[in-house]
């Protein structure tokens, strides 16, 4: 059997919906495809497809195998266009996963410009803070806001992300203005569940570290809730600036303790360490690498905005 052969007749199948369909783009019959499909079938010892009268459906072991030989024949492709010379546009579908809040304030415009320069490519985009296994969940790549320390995995460096603590005035002008990191225990903090040791919250002066342990009435895996949950004057949030920066402009929040940096991150491209890069991912990395080049437009709108202290916010450094 020509296992590869197999292998895009089902693929074929399941795009097209039935056999007859699929052998009109292949170079064998239906009752070829047929065959190949059964054949498949039994080399597998199980079912990929659900067959009646009207229509076919994946099983759902068919289901997993139909996404990996979709990547199979991709990376054969590419695999082809690279010993051939003959790279032309790049194609197929490229799966990511995004953080929730990134995602939807600043990847919808980046993967917008993305496709009008590469109209080919097909996002299928999945948002979600949960860490990912790109491997096991079938991801071409990822974005991360913090350097995965698994060695199997390449990240790039394609933003900063800084971070300010702040409130709603309203909150301010009824528990007072926290004057410095031991007030914090006096106040409700906004907790972001995904971060690293959540209650603790850590700054810097002066080449020291200061870590205090904060508590509150709110905790959360969604940075867009907290972000709205302090502009109702909950509580004290610490926020990525891409997410606060509008709130700062309008004087929704006030941030506070501007005397203390906050440990910043960054943000990253993800992908597996292949020995043949897959061309749409390189490319992928490359354009979000050059389109948030340069001071994060979040933080020039801070940077604006508190013209005449930027500095207290080190948010140019």
């Amino acid at each position: 059997m020509d296992k590869l052969l197999s292998i895009r007749a089902f693929v074929a199948v399941v795009d097209t919906g039935g056999f007859t369909a699929a052998a009109k783009i292949l170079p064998i019959s239906r009752p070829g495809v047929s065959k190949h499909l059964s054949e498949l079938e039994t080399s597998l010892g199980g079912r990929l497809l659900h067959r009646t009268t009207r229509r076919i459906s994946l099983t759902q072991a068919g289901k997993a195998y139909y996404e990996k030989c979709k990547q199979i024949l991709e990376a054969v492709e590419e695999a082809e266009a690279l010993v051939t010379g003959i790279s032309g546009s790049p194609k197929g579908v490229l799966r990511i996963n995004a953080p929730m809040s990134f995602g939807n304030k600043w990847i919808g415009p980046a993967l917008s410009s993305f496709q009008k320069k590469y109209p080919d490519i097909e996002i299928d985009i999945t948002l979600s803070d949960r860490q990912i296994d790109i491997v096991e969940e079938g991801y071409d790549a990822t974005i991360r806001i913090t350097r995965p320390s698994d060695s199997s995995l390449v990240a790039r460096k394609v933003s900063p992300c800084r971070f300010l603590l702040a409130a709603a005035p309203q909150y301010l002008s009824f528990f007072g203005t926290p004057e410095t990191i031991e007030d914090l225990k006096h106040h409700n903090c906004l907790l972001y569940r995904y971060r690293p040791n959540h209650n603790l919250w850590s700054f810097h002066r002066d080449q020291q570290e200061i870590t205090v342990k904060v508590s509150g009435s709110l905790i959360t895996n969604n940075g867009e809730l907290l972000y709205s949950a302090g502009i109702s004057g909950i509580g004290v949030v610490m926020l990525p600036t891409f997410i606060l920066f509008k709130a700062v402009q309008h004087g929704e929040l006030i941030p506070l303790l501007t005397d203390y940096s906050i440990q910043q991150a960054s943000i990253y491209v993800v992908y597996p360490t292949n020995r043949l890069l897959s061309e749409k991912v390189r490319i992928f990395s490359e354009f979000m690498i050059k389109y948030f080049a340069g001071t994060p437009q979040w933080d020039q709108s801070i940077i604006q905005h508190l013209s005449r202290q930027p500095e207290q916010y080190d948010l140019k450094n």
